[in-house]
């Protein structure tokens, strides 16, 4: 009797293989292909089903295509028969800005409330761009949201792989996540002490 040592596998544009992301962005494709580890060869005649095609649809040549937030599980029957399927395969939606919101009663109250934080859904191999709003923003003309440079605060991630830093060119932030990383993150801007009054 033949045993089959089947999986499904990632294949990359430069023809190595990955284990399959739990976590992807909308706008992260990826090519599945079924393997058999035994022969070291790719398998031919695959059948693809998504079980959430709303979430991620994937093609008869197993382009999967992210579409949606939410929940997947990717099916391959073989020509001989056997069916394999994915861990969930989750779609995050892009992750939002930051908002500062502040007291509009006195200066006082307004100026010690400086930073802000948020947990993010992240996919491995990403880099996202976030810009922050103070709500509102206490002046002696006006009191309304407005945007403010990422380099009017002092950025800082819960994980030391996560580069997260103000952009030069523009007013947003950039958060870089390694392929290493997917899943929860924790960003915390700090408004600089010269920044706040």
């Amino acid at each position: 009797m033949t045993v089959r040592d089947y999986a499904i596998r990632v294949k990359n544009t430069d023809e190595s293989y990955d284990n399959i992301p739990g976590i992807l962005s909308k706008a992260q494709k990826r090519t599945l292909v079924a393997y058999e580890n035994t022969a070291g060869a790719e398998l031919a005649g695959v059948t693809w089903t998504s079980s959430n095609p709303h979430t991620a649809r994937i093609s008869g040549e197993g382009l999967l295509e992210p579409q949606n937030y939410g929940k997947t599980y990717i099916t391959a029957k073989m020509a001989d028969g056997i069916t394999l399927k994915t861990e969930a395969i989750i779609v995050i939606n892009e992750i939002q800005g930051f908002s500062i919101t502040r007291p509009e009663t006195d200066r006082a109250d307004y100026a010690a409330i400086r930073t802000a934080e948020a947990v993010y859904q992240v996919a491995a191999g990403e880099t996202y761009r976030v810009g922050c709003v103070l709500s509102p923003a206490y002046t002696d003309t006006y009191s309304s949201s407005i945007g403010m440079a990422g380099s009017r605060f002092n950025w800082s991630s819960d994980n030391a792989a996560v580069s997260v830093g103000a952009l030069a060119d523009s007013d947003l932030t950039e958060i870089r996540i390694p392929q290493t990383v997917s899943g929860q993150v924790n960003i915390t801007a700090v408004m600089k002490d010269a920044e706040y009054t």
